[in-house]
């Protein structure tokens, strides 16, 4: 959830995070987590301070028909 809020608030959208119930989780998950979220954090600061992607700017998509 930190990564997710501070992308969101890096592009200056007003975000909230609220966290699960339930704090159990096995060890296995909790490793494969752990791992995935270092690269990942890496990887969005990466793309936010380095490679600074340019927005896509189309048409507006409807989100109700």
């Amino acid at each position: 959830m930190p990564r997710a809020l501070t992308l969101c608030n890096w592009f200056g959208v007003d975000s909230v995070g609220v966290e699960a119930a339930n704090r159990y989780f096995l060890k296995r998950a909790r490793l494969w987590w752990n791992i995935r979220e270092t690269f990942a954090i890496f990887q969005s600061m990466w793309d936010l301070l380095v490679a600074k992607p340019l927005p896509v700017m189309g048409e507006p998509e409807p989100i109700f028909e």
